[in-house]
C-alpha cells in the first residue's frame, strides 16, 4: 500500500480528475437531522475537504464552511465549485499536523468525511476537539473496514477503531448511511 499520508498521490489524483463518493442530499439531511438543528447559521470545519462537494452543500444550506485538505489541486477545485458561496474558505493545510491553526472553539461542526481513516485518528479527534464551539460535535462518516473488497480495507474503519472512537464522549449518535457509518460525536 502506498504512503496515504503524503499529499503527492493525491495531489496528482485530484489533477485528474479522481472522484471519490459523491454528497447526497440524503447524507447532508440525516447529519442536519441528527444534528437536530438547522445547519444555516453554524460554522463548519470540513477536515480533508477534497474538492468540496460536502462544503458546497452546507454552504448552500446557510453554513459558514472552512475546508482544509493538503492537496492544493484538491482545494483549487473546492474553491472553484463554491466561488458563489460568500461564507466558504478554503485552506491547504495538513490534517495530521496543522488544525491546530485554526481558531480553538471556533466551529460549531467538525467533519471528517471519508478521511479519519487516512488520519492519526487520536490526534487529528484531539484537535478537533479544541476546535469545537460549545455545544458542537463532530461528525464522522466513514467505510466499514470489514465490508471492503480486498486490499481496500485501509480506506475504512475497522470495529475496534469505531469502538475506539466511541469512547470519551458525553453522547455519541451512530447512525447508518447506505454501507457508510455515521457517528457524531459531543463532548
Amino acid at each position: 500500500m502506498e504512503d496515504l499520508s503524503d499529499p503527492g498521490p493525491w495531489d496528482a489524483g485530484y489533477r485528474d480528475g479522481a472522484r471519490y463518493r459523491t454528497v447526497t442530499d440524503q447524507e447532508v439531511d440525516l447529519l442536519v437531522q441528527h444534528l437536530g438543528r438547522p445547519i444555516a447559521g453554524l460554522t463548519v470545519l470540513d477536515v480533508c475537504c477534497g474538492t468540496g462537494e460536502l462544503a458546497a452543500a452546507l454552504g448552500e444550506r446557510g453554513a459558514t464552511v472552512t475546508g482544509v485538505d493538503f492537496a492544493p489541486a484538491a482545494i483549487t477545485t473546492a474553491r472553484e465549485r463554491c466561488a458563489h458561496l460568500p461564507d466558504t474558505d478554503f485552506r491547504e493545510l495538513d490534517a495530521n499536523r496543522s488544525l491546530d491553526e485554526l481558531p480553538a472553539h471556533g466551529f460549531d461542526v467538525v467533519a471528517f468525511r471519508l478521511a479519519l481513516a487516512f488520519l492519526d485518528q487520536q490526534a487529528a479527534l484531539a484537535a478537533a476537539r479544541r476546535r469545537l464551539a460549545p455545544n458542537g460535535a463532530i461528525a464522522v462518516t466513514t467505510p466499514l473496514a470489514e465490508r471492503q473488497t480486498d486490499g481496500r480495507h485501509h480506506i475504512g474503519l475497522d470495529h475496534t477503531a469505531l469502538q475506539q472512537l466511541r469512547s470519551g464522549w458525553s453522547e455519541v449518535t451512530d447512525y447508518p448511511l447506505g454501507s457508510l457509518q455515521c457517528l457524531l460525536l459531543r463532548p
